[in-house]
């Protein structure tokens, strides 16, 4: 017979044997383990419900700063329609004093070559000039004060002076004489000036002169064809066959900030360093144009890449567009004379079309005279070159 302690003995045997006696080790390493991840689950839960509280926090951050954007824009677009505003009135007020200033000129002659010496009389200069040389007769010239009676044939100098810088190699400065009357008389003398040094032209301020410029060589065309051209309106358009050609304008259109990116990105608007030269920067820029109709906002677009480009001294440009076959040219000098006109001899030089190129002028003190042009056609080389249009 086996004793109680022999019977303990076998079945704590028969337990190691099945291994069931680490089931208590086990099941206290498993309580362990269960204790462990319901701490872990506590935690998961606390951090959980944290980060609920700051998500909830930054969506409440991110409605504001939303709102606070859709206010931003409102009021960009609200200053960008007063500063649209401010350049139309701007626009317009030019507009008047070019009229204004272009009626002041109307009866203004303008005499060129004429010898100039120091202490001069430039009025009885200008008569004895336009007695001998233009071989105008004395009864022509009104002696007596003028009065309402006084016709076109009668020549009455109001007031007449030299202008402007001494030319080069000591070349005189030009005369300006503002007649009464007269005006015609004396154009139809000026014919007996062909073949010398002296010449006769019209007054006009700068900007006719510009777009004048522009349409010349659609008068010059007209009369080699045998035709008779004229100018008309105040002297910028020209008159062929019952047909008025004008200087193409294009004027900067409004749009937003988000067209303005919109329009960067499309028509991928490249520009080049700065160039510093003394008392001096340009910047070109670079655009594709698919239509004329693109211009206006890539004018718009390129002027407000950045306020120092808006407020340079010149934004000259210069395009070639295709329309139907046919290239039309499109150029402003913006107050930068015969700028523009360099910057498109490099786009029909190099046969380049569809592409509209910027040169940004920032004057600071120091006149570069002719040297200018050389840096504009530069700065437009270089961006040609580098874009590979060239």
């Amino acid at each position: 017979m086996f004793s109680d302690m022999d019977m303990v003995r076998n079945v704590k045997l028969a337990l190691t044997d099945l291994g069931l006696d680490k089931i208590p080790r086990e099941m206290e390493s498993l309580t362990q383990l269960v204790k462990a991840i319901q701490d872990d689950t506590v935690k998961l839960r606390e951090s959980l419900e944290f980060t609920q509280d700051d998500h909830e926090k930054t969506k409440n951050d991110v409605r504001r700063l939303e709102a606070e954007n859709s206010v931003l824009y409102k009021r960009l677009d609200i200053t960008e329609n007063r500063v649209i505003t401010m350049e139309k009135s701007m626009r317009d007020v030019q507009e008047g004093l070019v009229d204004m200033t272009s009626r002041s000129m109307k009866d203004n002659l303008v005499f060129n070559g004429i010898p100039e010496s120091a202490g001069e009389d430039t009025r009885m200069l200008l008569l004895s000039f336009m007695k001998n040389r233009m071989k105008i007769d004395d009864s022509r010239f009104h002696a007596k004060p003028y009065d309402a009676t006084t016709d076109d044939s009668t020549i009455w100098i109001h007031r007449c002076h030299r202008f402007g810088q001494t030319g080069r190699n000591g070349a005189p400065r030009p005369i300006v004489a503002k007649l009464i009357s007269g005006r015609s008389c004396v154009m139809k003398h000026a014919r007996n000036l062909a073949g010398t040094i002296f010449f006769i032209s019209i007054q006009m301020p700068m900007e006719i002169v510009e777009k004048k410029k522009q349409v010349s060589d659609i008068f010059k065309k007209a009369k080699a064809d045998g035709k008779r051209p004229r100018f008309v309106g105040r002297g910028d358009s020209v008159k062929v066959d019952n047909r008025v050609y004008s200087a193409p304008s294009v004027k900067p259109c409004a749009l937003s900030s988000l067209d303005i990116i919109d329009i960067r990105r499309s028509m991928n608007i490249q520009s080049s360093e700065v160039v510093q030269v003394t008392g001096n920067k340009f910047v070109s820029h670079v655009a594709t144009v698919e239509s004329v109709h693109d211009l206006p906002g890539i004018i718009t677009a390129v002027k407000s890449m950045h306020p120092s480009v808006a407020s340079a001294s010149h934004n000259m440009y210069a395009a070639r567009v295709s329309v139907q076959g046919k290239v039309q040219h499109y150029q402003d000098d913006d107050g930068e004379h015969g700028g523009s006109t360099h910057i498109m001899d490099a786009l029909k030089a190099n046969n380049i079309e569809n592409v509209i190129v910027f040169v940004t002028r920032w004057f600071e003190g120091v006149q570069l005279g002719n040297k200018r042009k050389t840096y504009i056609a530069q700065c437009t080389h270089d961006i040609l070159s580098s874009r590979s249009y060239i």
